[in-house]
């Protein structure tokens, strides 16, 4: 596109907006078609939210690197953002939103907007076409904004991509997630020690080990689980018991302590598994989840309906939920107080259950007095509820890269810590879709990878 049409378009825009009393700061559009960088560059195949993340990463830390204010992740500037990056990647074009000033509801206050857009093969590439226009450079490093929104669409090798920046007088600095660091003179820790199979099932097993003698001087901070050399699992510092699912026959397995400082050499054993065999007629080998399915019946977290089926892509009640999870937390016997629900009686299948939870402070009920039990279970409350499983850690998390999920969304602290701690994940276009609905076989996997951040109530 040349430079004159980039400039018309803007100044445009920038006419509309002064019409209805709003200030913008410039509204930049640029198009970078250069050749793949030999540097590291977020890979295509990271996936969106990958992308989106690092935007914010850079954004940010650029501005705080020149001493401007953090900006917020705002849930209603990334949603408009990752529209507006569809339709230009839909169109192949670029143009700026004619209706950017329109399309703010939430903040009603607002001074100021901009919106940078781009394409190219990498947010490298793009950035530092970014940086080295002065309309774009000026809307990531201008002092007024206190909100962003960043959309990414990929169409083959080119990433189309959308930046929203907002200006809300008044607005408090964003909390800022710090990585732990190693104190001055700590090394790796030891290895793990002790390490032995507890239990086998079909194409599972169950790995235990003990914590390093010597932290090395810096807090460890979890392990990793190698399976024939490639890591197939991450656990919390407190974890030293892990699942592992699609290990058919004899393999090694190594597990690593890990600290701010870095890996411990690894202890490394001998697992041997029974053959992988069908849990229920309408799991295949095959299919997305099979080995978490798998394991789930083995360990006695699931069972089928009355036809012997699973039925995968059904989706959750919260009373199924609440069982599974107190299965998980190994059936605690009773008896446990009245919840007080009004629709979960004495003679209620999974009351026990239920009454568990709620004791425990892992489920809520409703304003109304009622529990709902059999009511589809959202990703966003299943977050929650896991989320306080694991004892509700408190954050800063680091922003996932969710257009879906700003850091003013009402989920976001449990949603976000999902993500952090790898327990439930997002979708390859970059959204977690909070409000869609859990389907069984995501549950089983999103349990299994619970077990590896905490173990959980168990009264």
């Amino acid at each position: 596109m040349p430079i004159r049409q980039v400039m018309s378009v803007a100044s445009e825009v920038r006419t509309v907006l002064r019409r209805a009393f709003v200030v913008l700061s410039a509204v930049g559009l640029l198009s970078g078609q250069w050749p793949t960088p030999t540097s590291a560059a977020t890979s295509p195949e990271a996936g969106v939210s990958s992308e989106i993340a690092d935007w914010v990463q850079r954004i940010n830390d650029h501005r705080a690197a020149r001493g401007l204010r953090r900006l917020w992740v705002d849930q209603e500037l990334g949603t408009d953002a990752q529209a507006w990056a569809r339709h230009l990647a839909a169109s192949g074009t670029l143009e700026h939103d004619p209706n950017l000033s329109q399309s703010i509801s939430t903040h009603p206050t607002w001074t100021r907007i901009g919106e940078n857009i781009g394409s190219g093969c990498c947010n490298d590439v793009i950035w530092q076409l970014f940086l080295g226009s002065a309309s774009h450079r000026g809307n990531v490093e201008n002092p007024d904004y206190t909100h962003l929104g960043v959309g990414v669409v990929r169409v083959g090798s080119i990433q189309y991509t959308v930046h929203r920046f907002l200006a809300v007088p008044g607005t408090p600095l964003p909390p800022v997630y710090s990585p732990p660091t190693a104190p001055p003179g700590s090394s790796v820790p030891g290895a793990p020690g002790a390490a032995r199979v507890d239990a086998t099932g079909p194409a599972s097993a169950v790995v235990s080990w003990r914590p390093p003698t010597s932290d090395g001087g810096a807090e460890i901070l979890g392990y990793e689980i190698y399976v024939a050399g490639e890591k197939v699992a991450v656990t919390a510092a407190d974890v030293t018991r892990v699942t592992l699912v699609g290990v058919e026959g004899s393999h090694s397995v190594s597990i690593r302590a890990r600290n701010a400082k870095g890996l411990s050499t690894p202890v490394t054993l001998t697992v041997s598994t029974p053959r992988w065999e069908q849990p229920f007629p309408d799991v295949s080998r095959d299919q997305p989840f099979a080995a978490e399915i798998a394991w789930a019946k083995w360990a006695g977290v699931v069972g089928g309906f009355p036809d012997g089926k699973f039925y995968p892509k059904s989706r959750v009640s919260r009373a199924v939920f609440v069982a599974v999870l107190y299965r998980l937390a190994g059936s605690p016997a009773g008896p446990f107080r009245d919840p007080g629900f009004s629709d979960v009686g004495p003679t209620h299948q999974f009351r026990t259950e239920i009454a568990w939870a709620a004791a425990e402070g892992i489920v809520n009920g409703y304003g109304d007095g009622t529990f709902r039990p059999g009511r589809a279970v959202s990703r966003q409350e299943a977050s929650a509820i896991f989320h306080r499983w694991a004892g509700s850690e408190s954050g800063p998390f680091p922003f996932p890269g969710y257009w879906d999920v700003g850091a003013n969304h009402p989920f976001a602290s449990p949603v976000w810590w999902g993500a952090h701690r790898d327990v439930i994940r997002g979708f390859p276009d970059g959204s977690f879709r909070p409000g869609g609905r859990m389907l069984r076989q995501e549950l089983v996997a999103f349990l299994l990878r619970l077990t590896r951040v905490a173990p959980g109530p168990r009264t």
